[in-house]
């Protein structure tokens, strides 16, 4: 990733609207749990705030 506002860094917890992530995470709120369909399977994410 080239762009700043591309990046995701989980040391931090942040996540840019801009990444793939970032992307399926449109359209959910703080405190929803997330569901994303990858090759190895299906990822589970709670977000925790929204800057």
């Amino acid at each position: 990733m080239n762009n700043r506002n591309d990046q995701i860094d989980f040391a931090q917890n942040k996540i840019s609207l801009n990444s793939p992530l970032g992307q399926a995470f449109l359209g959910h709120q703080e405190g929803e749990e997330v569901e994303i369909e990858v090759p190895i399977g299906i990822l589970k994410y709670k977000i925790l705030k929204i800057l």
